[in-house]
């Protein structure tokens, strides 16, 4: 299967091991029964790039985590079964 895509990360062409920059135009084949792609950036693909090729997506920024979750206290954690069944809590 041939499909034309926006890479969504740096990818390498199959055929001339250059660099694809992420939301740049690239072919990707998928062979039947096979797992892995291959990718053709434009200039290395047998077809031209479609005009209605979709723009990249936008990346979206996640929140920070707070402080008080990101990290663990002594006191935050449970007890042992071990340490509590001895009573040096």
């Amino acid at each position: 299967m041939r499909e034309w895509k926006r890479a969504p990360v740096t990818l390498t062409c199959g055929r001339c091991a250059g660099r694809i920059a992420p939301g740049a135009p690239v072919l990707v084949l998928m062979p039947a029964m096979v797992r892995n792609r291959h990718y053709h950036c434009a200039a290395c693909a047998d077809e031209p790039v479609p005009a209605d090729l979709p723009p990249a997506r936008v990346a979206v920024t996640p929140d920070p985590i707070p402080a008080r979750l990101g990290r663990l206290v002594g006191s935050d954690l449970p007890l042992d079964w071990k340490t509590r069944s001895s009573g040096d809590e």
